[in-house]
């Protein structure tokens, strides 16, 4: 009975390692399909400058103020961590509520020049406050719930909510009536209307756009500030059409995704007129070991616009960026547990490349 007993474990761990291994094959032959486009390739990226290791995995790139790198935190939305730009100084900061408020999981920190922002869509809240000072008042008409909100005046803000047709939809929240616009046209669906148009918003300072970035698909909008949609534009990446499969939770009508799925557009940065995408999308021209070994980023001009150029940014122990933040001549990276500071050659002088 004994030797069965052990040979029935044997068996299964035996087919438990194939079939791990049957899965991470076939995810890296998802990864390694070459599409029918190609990228423009430039060494803009120097050696990191500066590494800073950081004791948790849940933070995430807030924003960048003057000579402040600020990192907001998943699990504990009241703290944040505040590193130089010159990487010689970390400081632990908490911040202060005007009142005892209890925020959800889902509240986020937001930097917008010297002020910081925590905002709740689940709640919904919005709390204002000044950098260096990190007490927040309430701020804003909250009346309506969002996935997302991003600053884009003194006093609005654009959303990612879901609508009546519980469908995604885009908006503009104001300190003034009317406080709330939803455009519930804005966003294209194409199967169920919540992973399919799922995106990011970002804000772009010269020129004045707000900017939509769908996630599983090449699209992405460029709005005013009164979120009129001016123009609708593309990545270079074939993906016009979702590659997802989301189903609905019958328990809690909530809808999942059938398997996991890549994004096309992981994330992006804004910065100087141009859109710094992380592509997932493999070019014919990237070559295996780079497109495994880095992130691939896709650059976009938005005053004239249309794409530019790409380049890669480093791994950093066999790890590829959760996020970054471009600013002036550097890029922040975010990784697991560290934040890494590379030097970057912006447009105006690859043309000299």
């Amino acid at each position: 009975m004994k030797r069965i007993y052990y040979f029935s474990i044997a068996i299964c761990f035996v087919i438990g390692l194939l079939l791990v291994g049957g899965l991470f094959l076939h995810s890296r032959e998802r990864d390694l399909y070459i599409h029918s486009f190609d990228r423009t390739i430039m060494p803009v990226i120097t050696e990191p400058s500066k590494i800073q290791h950081i004791r948790f995995n849940s933070y995430y790139l807030a924003g960048i103020s003057g000579k402040r790198i600020l990192l907001g935190n998943y699990t504990a939305p009241l703290h944040l961590l505040q590193i130089d730009t010159a990487f010689t100084d970390t400081i632990s900061v908490e911040l202060h509520l005007e009142d005892s408020e209890k925020l959800s999981a889902t509240a986020r920190l937001k930097i917008e020049d010297s002020l910081f922002y925590i905002i709740d869509g689940s709640i919904p809240v919005i709390f204002r406050g000044r950098i260096g000072e990190w007490n927040a008042e309430r701020f804003m008409y909250d009346s309506v719930f969002f996935r997302t909100a991003i600053p884009v005046l003194a006093n609005s803000f654009a959303f990612l909510a879901i609508g009546k047709a519980q469908e995604n939809v885009l908006g503009i929240l104001r300190n003034e009536s009317p406080h709330v616009t939803v455009f519930d046209t804005y966003l294209e669906k194409q199967i169920d209307g919540i992973f399919c148009t799922d995106g990011q918003l970002l804000r772009s300072r010269d020129p004045d756009y707000i900017v939509y970035l769908y996630r599983f698909r090449n699209d992405y909008l460029l709005l005013n500030n009164n979120m009129d949609i001016i123009v609708k534009l593309k990545t270079i990446d074939p993906i016009d059409r979702v590659r997802i499969k989301p189903y609905k939770v019958a328990s809690d009508n909530s809808i999942m995704l059938a398997s996991p799925s890549n994004y096309v557009n992981q994330n992006a940065s804004v910065y100087n007129g141009y859109l710094f995408v992380h592509s997932n999308i493999r070019a014919r021209n990237d070559k295996a070991k780079d497109f495994l070994e880095a992130a691939t980023i896709d650059v976009y001009d938005l005053q004239k616009p249309g794409y530019a150029y790409s380049f890669y940014l480093p791994s950093f122990q066999g790890k590829k960026p959760k996020d970054f933040i471009v600013l002036q001549n550097m890029i922040v990276a975010l990784y697991d547990r560290h934040v890494i500071k590379y030097g970057l050659r912006l447009m105006a002088n690859v043309e000299s490349l």
